[in-house]
């Protein structure tokens, strides 16, 4: 639930900070990954969007840190892990 205006760091481009709004932020992930899906489908593979999964799970435990907060910690691993098996077998 990011307040507005959210602060999203550009690193691969420099290292200034640029502003955007949650609203906006979540366009571009829906626009994303409508291209991710298009992509799979066009080429027969199978897409499991993880997303709305991760927010909700992320209310109730913590899925990134303490170590590194870029990547998921082994809780976020485990849910990931759990849809996969649950859509594949």
């Amino acid at each position: 639930d990011l307040q507005n205006p959210a602060v999203v760091e550009k690193y691969f481009q420099t290292n200034i900070s640029n502003f955007t709004y949650s609203g906006e932020s979540e366009l571009i992930s829906k626009l994303i990954r409508l291209e991710i899906k298009n992509f799979s489908m066009s080429h027969n593979l199978k897409f499991i969007d993880m997303t709305d999964i991760l927010k909700k799970k992320s209310l109730e435990l913590k899925i990134y840190g303490p170590k590194d907060y870029a990547h998921f910690n082994k809780n976020g691993y485990e849910i990931i892990s759990h849809e996969i098996y649950k859509n594949y077998w």
